[in-house]
């Protein structure tokens, strides 16, 4: 139950999911927005904000190549 502190018992665990993978949500998506929050996330900010393509050894990247997307900081992660 470590993994799901929230659930009292594994029957309220659910039983089925849906796994997304990184070229279904850069193929499919119509718009995508990485939201980048506290003093804690800036250097993932500054590596976003200056990134221009996808890079697999950093899954947040995928933010670069899909349509409309946007990247959203907040002044502590933005280091402003």
């Amino acid at each position: 139950m470590k993994t799901f502190p929230d659930f009292r018992s594994l029957d309220e665990v659910p039983r089925f999911g849906v796994t997304v993978g990184i070229d279904t949500i850069a193929r499919h998506s119509k718009a995508a927005a990485m939201i980048v929050w506290g003093d804690g996330k800036r250097l993932a900010f500054e590596k976003l904000a200056a990134a221009h393509d996808y890079d697999p050894d950093w899954p947040a990247s995928v933010v670069c190549i899909c349509r409309g997307a946007e990247i959203l900081a907040d002044t502590s992660a933005a280091g402003k």
